[in-house]
């Protein structure tokens, strides 16, 4: 019996006979982290991926007679002979082989909500979370014939963008500033507005089965992580030491820094925030001016990048130690012990004898030296 399905499945799916009815996506829960752009909702992350679930609902003409199937492809058509080929575009996520859907999906209802875990849509094959970008369509599959399919695709990001280039610094006197570079000639056309607020990407214009046929049109995500500017939202300058944290003298041949930001895991937001030592820049941002350096002390400072959905690059680390070394010049020394400035004139600490009474002692001095002499 379940042969014979899946043998009709593979003749019915690449044209359907009957109307399809529409997969709606309600949206996502559990995610760990939410972008700030208004409007810009996605799976991003390592930890949003295992953490998250996405919710799906779908009104039927009539009740089923038998327990529905849900499927996931790349794109809107799907050949059956290759789900069991390491390069499948199609997967049963709900039915025979598998069942990672949470809601109910018996027989005798015309309507169903269920739930997919987003690692699931990411890597169906096995639930994973690769670093990967791309979209799934969902199909829903009753008696070898496919009754309902998402007419948008879910929209994932697990790619992290590349990191900063050539980040550098210049120590002065009073403050500390940090360059770097970023990117090519990206234009933002990649991800910049592609997702809905809830978390969709925009496929009205998906309408043939032949768009996107495949794994082919996930191609294009991977250039957030081959330096291209197209979905960077912001930077984050880091500093180790932390801010507050006690640091190391200023002896110049002294190393900066312990390395811990290299290991740091970058996708928990405290970590991130532990080690700022300046304010989250803007994408077009290429400077930024530390704080809460303490004079004296030399840090590690390195630069991330963090796309729209909130994954994050590498840290790219400057070429020189950051340090506060303010120079105690005669200028600085003599307004320290309460000197005071004025054109020709030369001033003293406050309390001693005023010039006129000392020129008077002196000349006193001087007469009383030249009786004696007389004498």
């Amino acid at each position: 019996m379940r042969l014979r399905a899946l043998l009709v499945l593979s003749l019915a799916w690449p044209g359907v006979a009957r109307a399809q009815s529409p997969i709606e996506i309600v949206g996502r829960s559990g995610a760990v982290r939410v972008p700030d752009d208004a409007g810009v909702e996605a799976p991003s992350g390592p930890s949003d991926c295992a953490a998250e679930s996405w919710t799906f609902e779908v009104n039927l003409p009539a009740a089923t007679l038998t327990a529905p199937s849900i499927w996931a492809s790349a794109g809107f058509s799907c050949s059956l002979g290759e789900r069991a080929q390491p390069n499948a575009t199609c997967f049963e996520l709900c039915g025979f082989s598998q069942n990672v859907c949470t809601g109910g999906l018996a027989a005798g209802s015309s309507r169903y909500r269920f739930t997919i875990p987003t690692r699931w849509l990411v890597d169906p094959s096995s639930g994973q979370c690769p670093a990967a970008s791309g979209r799934r369509a969902v199909f829903m599959v009753v008696d070898g014939e496919v009754v309902a399919l998402s007419p948008r695709r879910v929209r994932y990001d697990l790619l992290p963008p590349a990191p900063p280039r050539d980040p550098d610094l210049t120590n002065f006197e009073d403050r500390v500033e940090v360059r770097w570079s970023y990117g090519g000639s990206g234009t933002g056309a990649v991800d910049a507005g592609a997702v809905t607020d809830s978390g969709v990407a925009d496929d009205a214009g998906d309408a043939g089965a032949a768009d996107d046929a495949g794994a082919a049109s996930d191609a294009g995500g991977a250039s957030s992580a081959n330096g291209g500017e197209e979905s960077v939202a912001r930077f984050y300058v880091l500093c180790d030491p932390p801010p507050g944290a006690e640091v190391a003298g200023s002896d110049a041949g002294a190393s900066c820094g312990t390395n811990a930001l290299s290991g740091l895991d970058l996708s928990r937001d405290e970590n991130l925030a532990r080690y700022q030592c300046a304010p989250p820049t803007l994408a077009t941002a290429r400077t930024a001016t530390l704080t809460g350096v303490r004079v004296g002390g030399r840090y590690s400072v390195a630069v991330v990048a963090e796309d729209l959905v909130g994954n994050r690059s590498q840290v790219a680390y400057a070429a020189r130690c950051a340090a506060l070394n303010p120079v105690s010049d005669f200028w600085e020394a003599y307004r320290a012990q309460g000197g005071r400035a004025s054109v020709g004139v030369c001033a003293v600490r406050p309390g001693r004898a005023r010039p006129s009474a000392l020129a008077l002692l002196i000349a006193l001095a001087g007469a009383a030296r030249a009786l004696r002499r007389r004498r």
